[in-house]
């Protein structure tokens, strides 16, 4: 199996896990602070207070379309478990992206830069299974901190910043 296939599989499986936890502990309606505030936005295609958040208020308003649940505060929780879950995977990548880079580093260091490694499947097996050791526990530890883990249960606007960054 290439290095890109098993960090699609594990970045798939990443983002099936968290969304299911995500969707057995979904708030079924509005919650806290903003929330109702942001799910009459969107259904509605007002205007926030400020900034607005006009980015939220369109994919907020795509949600609500969709017939998922008669609810359309549901359906915007639902997209905050979503964009949640994209973001645990979008990390899983980010993190497999930069442990390899530290390790095709440390590989041209230590040769004095007379060899250049490529690729990082050139890897022993035990250093991937390290490194996907290392990037599904720290996936799994960002997706269910307390902060993360709140913000993909109820209608929010975090989600999809941090899918974005």
């Amino acid at each position: 199996m290439t290095s890109k296939t098993a960090n699609f599989i594990t970045s798939i499986a990443l983002f099936t896990v968290s969304f299911i936890v995500y969707l057995t502990t979904l708030a079924p309606t509005v919650w806290f602070i903003d929330s109702g505030e942001l799910s009459a936005v969107a259904s509605t295609l007002g205007i926030a207070h400020p900034t607005g958040y006009p980015l939220f208020t369109l994919i907020g308003h795509l949600f609500t379309l969709l017939p998922i649940s008669s609810s359309q505060v549901y359906n915007l929780n639902l997209m905050s478990a979503f964009f949640c879950s994209l973001s645990i995977f979008m990390f899983a990548y980010l993190m497999k992206f930069l442990l390899d880079w530290h390790l095709m580093q440390s590989v041209t260091e230590k040769g004095k830069k007379t060899q250049q490694v490529k690729s990082a499947e050139k890897y022993s097996a035990p250093s991937q299974i390290v490194v996907y050791g290392i990037i599904i526990f720290s996936s799994l530890l960002l997706a269910f901190s307390r902060t993360f883990w709140d913000s993909a249960n109820a209608v929010e606007v975090y989600p999809i910043h941090v899918f974005l960054l």
